[in-house]
């Protein structure tokens, strides 16, 4: 499926713009002598960084089979596909605003940084698993 490989260059747009802001971050809370923050960051990247190499080598969406006899894709399968996709874009977005109110806390209020930073770790969690139910759905179609 074409909607496929567009979700996933999406996540990919994403996943680089949020490598870019984490790296930020971690400069910031390397000024601010954070190292606690630091050790979470590098976690967090760890994850992303997981993340995203599940997007680029996971079951593809995609069929080779082009002849009428090929299954057809209901109605059904689709709504739950792009409700899926949805949740996960919609994840993403998420952990970007967590990115920034912990890139703001740093300096604004540093006592809630930490809570910030792990809520944004847990957010990353769940952007991977509902991705990776994705592609067990996904996995049962071909």
């Amino acid at each position: 499926m074409e909607t496929d490989q567009g979700l996933r260059n999406e996540i990919l747009r994403r996943v680089t713009m949020f490598h870019s802001h984490l790296n930020n971050f971690e400069n910031q809370a390397l000024n601010a002598r954070q190292a606690n923050i630091i050790n979470m960051i590098q976690q967090i990247r760890t994850n992303v960084s997981a993340f995203e190499q599940s997007v680029r080598m996971g079951i593809s969406g995609t069929s080779s089979s082009n002849h009428p006899q090929a299954e057809k894709v209901s109605k059904k399968i689709v709504t739950k596909l792009i409700k899926l996709d949805y949740m996960i874009l919609e994840k993403l977005v998420n952990c970007m605003n967590k990115l920034n109110a912990a890139q703001d806390s740093l300096h604004n209020s540093p006592e809630k940084t930490s809570a910030f930073t792990q809520e944004l770790e847990q957010g990353i969690t769940s952007v991977r698993n509902r991705y990776q139910e994705r592609n067990s759905y996904v996995g049962e179609l071909n």
